[in-house]
């Protein structure tokens, strides 16, 4: 790591933050709770004096805006898996050079229950088939699909942020427990 002295007004802290958080016209259709963004986790970042990196999401950039909401089982596919490690692996370099001079990444934030950016709890449940004949999904202690491709991608260049995630339903709530977690237990 370079000792580098940026002279200026900057923390030095960053965090990365899913995609819809930032930007809920990201969403699957009928699942954006907010017009804009998540605006409770963006006053709580600031407050904290964090920069935010927006991570790209990988199901528009896979599937689209007009895509239907899907499971983790549905996003576990070759293709799908090895274009989450592409993204992954850029958010690492851009991570990489963050931290080689000296600015640290404090946390991967992510979406509980989405199948690709949960940290937590993910989506399960539906395997495909006639839509109409769907099985209820349900949430199930894990991790979703580019979210684990970031954490291995962000290992490989030596970062290794805590990962947490916030629930969109209970916004107050879960946004509390990512501020406790990142002034409890700050990464050095």
């Amino acid at each position: 790591m370079l000792k580098v002295d940026f002279d200026d007004a900057r923390s030095l802290k960053v965090v990365l933050v899913a995609h819809c958080i930032l930007n809920q016209n990201a969403a699957a259709r009928g699942l954006a709770v907010a017009p804009g963004l998540l605006g409770g986790m963006v006053r709580a970042l600031e407050s904290l004096n964090c920069g935010v990196v927006q991570l790209p999401c990988p199901e528009v950039l896979y599937s689209g805006l007009l895509r239907w909401w899907q499971t983790k089982e549905q996003y576990e596919s070759t293709g799908y898996r090895l274009h989450c490690r592409k993204l992954a692996r850029s958010v690492a370099a851009l991570s990489g050079e963050f931290a080689r001079c000296g600015v640290r990444i404090e946390a991967v934030i992510g979406l509980r229950g989405s199948p690709s950016c949960a940290v937590s709890e993910v989506s399960v449940g539906w395997r495909g088939g006639d839509p109409l004949k769907a099985e209820p999904r349900s949430r199930s202690p894990g991790m979703g699909v580019f979210m684990h491709e970031l954490k291995r991608a962000l290992e490989k260049v030596g970062v290794r942020p805590m990962f947490v995630d916030i629930e969109r339903r209970a916004l107050d709530k879960s946004v509390s427990e990512v501020i406790k977690a990142l002034t409890q237990n700050p990464v050095e």
